[in-house]
């Protein structure tokens, strides 16, 4: 680019007061981590390069690293980074010696340099975007341009940086997978030798069991209206805060105050009419005040903005992630409410946006759990028949192809169905996560309990059925 082409991007970028993108000490980080750490420089290579680093210093740093790995004795360390650095005739230009050491001074370890790489390739990609908009900015005030020939040229130069971020992807050995595999299988042997799993707790043992806990993925949690989706989803969000780490939770159906609400409800187990109406005893009132701390604890973070795009959720789910690193779980409530880029046919907007959330779920190695809403068919059906199936999810196509598992909330009970059919159990506080899809697991059926009001959810207890309309209960042990 000569000095014409790059005081187009300059002036406007400082018209806004403002310098570009850019990540100077995980640059440094990244460099430092290099040189001291043999291994350091395999978890980046496919990620970076010398014209990705915004200081000029950084990038022939970075160059003479690659000259050294394509050298013979590939070696990357202090001594050999300066040498070549000399060689290249750019060590004073780098601020000598001195420079390249102080890099190595702040590096504790290497764990974290994937991470830091992905952001300085995400600053990179911003200060690419400014000058391809820069250049088309200036060209189409031109009377000389042709508006279709510059239109063909932006379209080629966003679809390069887009395929700077898939390069990064890499390629691996298949032994490099299988090693990780077993690596995963021993943990899992060790964790079950003690009754533990792998995954993010559900809050329920035999849910746990099935599934091995939450794995990353996307999951579809659907039922009919009233039956619970939106206060299972919170239990599960509540579970995984409290033993697994950090959780982000769209909701685009109630407010983030009305979530509180909840979570004071289930943790008090204030009755749901009373604290709704005001009407509190004394110490029912100071049970919810002292539990309010132990709430505002949790890492539980909340968007409630309403009628979301995904493209929105998807940008904002990824800077959660770099600014809370154990996010381990986003919850969205729920599918048919978040807007896409397909126009006119809804199944192909609701196909958009379970890919995106699959790819979001794989990116960032995270649960996903979409709630979801089934067609009035499950309503048509006998009474007898009301189990939801597959077909039962509107556009179930495109969310079955895409989830990783999908499940079915049954509550017996909202359809007025007491008992079952021989009248020995009782319904009443009695639901199922019906298990249609599993990608890596069985398909079954876990039963649970739960408080009226759904504000509570507790592991299966069998109750039986009083035919004088009283039901005998066993304490359950709620989590």
């Amino acid at each position: 680019m000569n000095k014409t082409d790059r005081s187009r991007i300059i002036i406007p970028v400082l018209e806004h007061g403002k310098l570009p993108p850019q990540a100077i000490d995980l640059e440094e980080l990244i460099l430092g981590a290099i040189i001291l750490e043999s291994d350091a420089y395999g978890k980046i290579e496919s990620s970076l390069r010398p014209e990705v680093f915004y200081k000029e210093a950084h990038q022939k740093i970075f160059k003479a690293i690659l000259d050294i790995k394509n050298s013979e004795s590939g070696k990357v360390d202090l001594v050999s980074v300066t040498q070549r650095l000399k060689k290249n005739g750019d060590l004073e230009l780098v601020g000598g010696p001195y420079y390249v050491t102080q890099l190595t001074s702040r590096i504790v370890t290497s764990e974290n340099i994937e991470y830091h790489a992905l952001l300085i390739l995400e600053k990179f990609m911003q200060r690419e975007l400014i000058r391809i908009s820069s250049e088309i900015i200036h060209d189409a005030f031109e009377d000389t341009t042709d508006v279709f020939d510059l239109f063909d040229r932006a379209k080629k130069s966003f679809n390069d940086i887009e395929e700077i971020n898939i390069s990064t992807s890499g390629t691996e050995s298949i032994s490099d997978y299988v090693d990780e595999s077993v690596k995963q299988l021993v943990q899992r042997k060790l964790l079950s030798t003690d009754g533990k799993f792998i995954g993010i707790n559900t809050g329920i043992l035999e849910l746990n069991k099935t599934i091995n806990g939450w794995q990353p993925g996307l999951v579809i949690l659907a039922a009919r209206p009233s039956m619970g989706k939106t206060a299972m989803g919170l239990h599960f969000a509540k579970q995984c805060a409290v033993h697994n780490g950090t959780v982000k939770i769209y909701e685009m159906e109630m407010s983030a105050v009305r979530i509180s609400d909840r979570l004071l409800i289930s943790e008090t187990e204030v009755d749901i009419d009373k604290f709704r109406s005001g009407y509190l005893e004394a110490f029912e009132f100071e049970k919810i005040a002292n539990m309010k701390e132990n709430i505002s604890r949790l890492p539980i973070l909340i968007n409630d903005k309403s009628s979301q795009h995904i493209d929105n959720i998807i940008r904002d789910a990824k800077y959660t992630k770099r600014k809370n690193p154990d996010l381990s779980m986003i919850i969205v409530d729920h599918l048919t409410l978040m807007q896409s880029n397909k126009t006119g046919n809804r199944s192909d907007e609701i196909g958009e946006t379970t890919r995106k959330l699959k790819g979001l779920s794989k990116d960032l190695n995270i649960t996903v759990i979409c709630l979801c809403q089934l067609s009035r068919e499950v309503d048509r059906r006998t009474v007898k028949d009301k189990r939801p199936i597959l077909s039962d999810l509107r556009s179930s196509g495109e969310i079955e192809q895409d989830a990783d598992i999908v499940m079915f909330i049954y509550r017996p009970e909202y359809y007025g169905i007491l008992s079952d059919i021989n009248e020995v159990e009782s319904y009443e506080g009695y639901g199922e996560l019906v298990i249609a899809k599993n990608r890596d697991g069985l398909l079954k059926t876990v039963k649970f309990n739960y408080k009226n009001g759904l504000t509570k959810f507790f592991d299966y207890n069998f109750k039986y059925f009083n035919k004088s309309n009283k039901v005998e209960t066993d304490d359950t042990a709620p989590f």
